[in-house]
């Protein structure tokens, strides 16, 4: 229906007229998602600073600009001064799904993998 159509856009992007095939077959499989999908309708869990800053094991966060869902500047901001070990992608132009990740995961696996593996 056209409210959760409007939703997906807002979390996703609306999909281009002249997508590609993998795009559209990719829209519609999470259009076939938000059909059964049951929405969180209890806030986010919220980790205390002091729970962060107990965090020994490397932490990558990924975050998009223009995500609608959370305030990705102020998240930043917290894990810099709490996370001793984190790693951020702040995307400015991204929103809250962010594709095209897999490398910079994949990078960010292998160096920590190591780091455990020479400690």
């Amino acid at each position: 229906n056209w409210s959760a159509r409007k939703v997906r856009e807002m979390v996703l992007g609306r999909t281009p007229a002249n997508a590609p095939k993998a795009h559209q077959h990719f829209a519609d499989f999470i259009a076939l998602i938000y059909q059964h999908l049951r929405p969180r309708t209890k806030r986010h869990p919220i980790f205390t600073d002091d729970q962060l800053n107990r965090l020994t094991m490397p932490v990558l966060a990924i975050l998009g600009g223009k995500d609608v869902i959370f305030d990705c500047a102020a998240i930043q901001r917290r894990l810099e001064q709490t996370v001793p070990h984190v790693e951020i992608r702040f995307i400015p132009e991204a929103g809250h799904f962010i594709p095209g990740q897999t490398a910079p995961i994949f990078d960010f696996l292998c160096r920590a993998t190591s780091a455990l593996k020479a400690s």
